[in-house]
């Protein structure tokens, strides 16, 4: 309650859905006329798959003032999700407020359950056809199999034929999962049927009798004059539809009437909660050519279709301009001054105090999903400047007088990326006429799952951010731990790690083309190969120059010199790298080091290791070590042809490397000398550079 006006707090999901804005609408208009205030809770997703955009929707629902307001209504069958409802439940009983849900299936003890009973309406639907259309070959297209609406719809249908003595076979029936492409499959079973075309076709809802009558117009078959075909639960998109669909609706007017009397008698204590039936009507139209068709009507339903795509437009249009603004903003306060020219209904924009820093990852729904005080931002109309404030989120809004003083109902979203939590947007839709309202609902809708895209792509660019200062990081450690590796190189080192990562990355790729490789070498696997790969000979740099650059054959205690810049080089990796890169490149980079002059036949070393047991890095990086040692010219020795580089390399397949590997690399022989020629190429400008300075 707020200055002695009573306030209902509604969740709800996709508010913008026809039915529901049709049920929202009358009952803001009845709550106004008593004097109540009406705040929406809205989600933009059913909250059915617990995905983290659910999660993060959900969080909206933390922000219900359960001290503010006086009652809940939750339209139970629009949220998906049973857990989250009866959080909601539980937490407005503990603070002793009444809770209605709408259109509820599974009753809540403590709850006032309002119920949708169909039965009525539609056994007088299903008699209607047996004794005023005389029907006898009626089918069905039911809903979910073994689903309580659906089966408990499926038997008033078996029973009013069962009471008329009219026989009914198993092929009469199928499930259309309540939608409109399986409700067309199992009608093509109807028509294929070789008992012929039935005399009516009873749809268990109106979405699956619409689908039915375009896909039997659009197939020559005309409604009702062929076949009748009726529906059950009145959908607004149902007034849209030619033929009018016969089906069994809500009287909204009186439905609203009904569920506020239960919560105003719940709030003066003169009732107890319950299960409270609510029951639709039977409404014969032109489907079953119980009404002729009005042209009146047709002409003002194409007059809404085209009004509604219209809207659609110019909502789209609107949100594209706005999020092509917004994309290029860097900043929290670039955002606002945008949004400031794009919010269209009267707003609060408010947001997480520490949303732009790294404990704003931390919000959750359920662990604290917005901070102790946010930062509102007051978006209204004729207002040029941006009024900026600190709120808790008890609070909800800065000003409850402007809440009071307006007709306007409250509408809160969240606004999160993913299931971060950044903060809520609040907002004045509007109300005036119906469809004004609907309108309104859209553009809010559309705006924050908009807001939400575009703060998952200014909170991604946050991270690329940090991850490019990680990056340097790893750079700057690279050249601080290795810089002697530079000075202490011979000219040629610099290329041969080029080439070396040019002929891994040429490999890899090619290899994972193979099936046996497709999943060993996905493109994550490959690329930290390539980069792990200028490393295999960094522990040379605990190798004496004089051993390195010896123009002649290496004596044997010279070799086990040598050897060693294989566990140094791995060494090297682990104690340098190791806070900060990644593990699984680190390991590689690592094997890549240490392992590369192992032999598939166990000749190797540092650990003679054999065959599989080298890791397929190592393994790779052989042959393309080898292959440029070879190739290129060295100081103890002159470089060999291609020809007979690829024999050597062909000729120690299963002996120096594994044969797999080998034979690709063979294959590979025209990439291969393509990237040798270039890389030799830019090796020479580089040297007649050197030589000019």
């Amino acid at each position: 309650m707020i200055n002695g006006r009573r306030i209902v707090a509604i969740c709800v999901s996709d508010m913008q859905n026809a039915d529901t804005v049709e049920t929202l609408y009358q009952l803001y208009e009845d709550l106004e006329r008593e004097n109540w205030k009406t705040i929406l809770f809205n989600t933009g997703t059913e909250l059915r798959s617990e995905t983290a955009f659910d999660m993060g929707e959900e969080a909206v629902f933390d922000l219900i003032p359960y001290d503010k307001v006086d009652g809940i209504i939750i339209f139970w069958r629009t949220i998906k999700n049973p857990d989250l409802i009866e959080q909601i439940c539980a937490k407005a009983m503990e603070a002793g407020k009444p809770v209605v849900l709408l259109d509820c299936d599974e009753p809540r003890e403590g709850a006032y359950n309002v119920v949708y009973d169909e039965r009525g309406a539609f056994r007088d639907l299903m008699i209607h056809l047996v004794e005023e259309h005389s029907f006898v070959n009626i089918n069905c297209i039911a809903g979910i199999k073994d689903n309580y609406v659906s089966e408990r719809r499926l038997a008033i249908f078996r029973e009013v034929l069962a009471s008329h003595n009219i026989p009914l076979r198993d092929d009469q029936i199928g499930y259309g999962n309540f939608y409109d492409i399986p409700a067309v499959a199992v009608l093509q079973q109807f028509l294929n049927s070789p008992y012929g075309m039935p005399e009516a076709i009873v749809c268990l809802n109106d979405a699956m009798a619409i689908a039915v009558t375009d896909f039997l117009s659009d197939h020559g078959l005309r409604v009702p004059e062929d076949v009748t075909v009726t529906g059950l639960d009145g959908i607004v998109q149902e007034r849209c539809n030619y033929p009018r669909i016969t089906t069994c609706r809500r009287n909204v007017p009186a439905l609203s009437h009904y569920v506020l009397g239960l919560l105003f008698d719940a709030v003066a204590g003169r009732n107890q909660p319950g299960v409270f039936d609510y029951e639709l009507y039977f409404d014969p139209a032109e489907s079953c050519g119980c009404r002729k068709v009005d042209p009146t009507e047709r002409m003002r339903a194409v007059s809404t279709l085209n009004r509604l795509t219209s809207e659609n437009m110019n909502t789209d249009r609107e949100m594209v301009n706005m999020m092509t603004r917004l994309t290029g903003e860097s900043t929290p306060e670039g955002m606002h001054r945008v949004l400031r020219r794009s919010v269209s209904q009267n707003s609060y924009f408010c947001i997480n105090e520490d949303h732009d820093t790294p404990r704003g990852g931390t919000h959750r729904h359920g662990d604290k999903p917005f901070t102790d005080v946010v930062i509102s931002y007051r978006y209204f109309h004729g207002e040029r400047e941006t009024e900026k404030r600190l709120i808790t989120p008890q609070n909800l809004i800065p000003e409850w007088g402007i809440f009071e003083r307006r007709s306007y109902p409250m509408v809160v979203n969240c606004l999160h990326a993913q299931d971060r939590v950044c903060g809520y947007l609040v907002s004045y839709p509007e109300a005036g006429a119906q469809r004004n309202f609907e309108y309104a609902l859209q553009k809010i809708q559309h705006l924050c799952l908009n807001l939400d895209i575009v703060l998952g792509l200014y909170i991604q660019r946050r991270r690329l951010q940090n991850i490019n200062a990680k990056l340097r990081l790893i750079q700057d450690g690279i050249v601080e731990g290795f810089s002697e590796l530079v000075e202490s190189r011979d000219d040629s080192t610099g290329m041969h790690i080029k080439r070396t990562r040019e002929y891994m990355r040429l490999l890899v790729d090619y290899m994972a083309e193979k099936p046996r490789y497709a999943e060993l070498l996905t493109k994550e696997k490959r690329d930290l190969i390539v980069k792990a790969a200028p490393l295999h000979d960094i522990g040379k740099i605990k190798v004496s120059d004089v051993i390195l650059n010896k123009p002649g054959r290496l004596t044997a205690e010279e070799f086990e010199t040598m050897k060693i810049h294989t566990t140094e080089g791995r060494r090297l990796i682990e104690t340098t790298l190791n806070d900060i890169e990644d593990g699984e490149y680190l390991n590689h980079a690592m094997d890549v080091a240490m392992y590369h002059h192992e032999k598939w036949n166990g000749s190797g070393y540092p650990k003679g290791l054999s065959g599989e047991e080298i890791p397929l890095c190592a393994r790779l990086m052989a042959v393309v070590d080898v292959f440029d040692a070879l190739s290129s010219k060295r100081v103890y020795k002159d470089a060999f042809s291609l020809d007979d580089t690829f024999r050597i390399i062909e000729e120690s397949s299963g002996t120096h490397f594994d044969p797999e590997i080998a034979e690709c690399f063979l294959q590979l022989r025209p990439e291969i000398e393509e990237a040798f020629y270039e890389l030799h190429l830019e090796e020479e400008r580089l040297n007649a550079k050197q030589r000019e300075q």
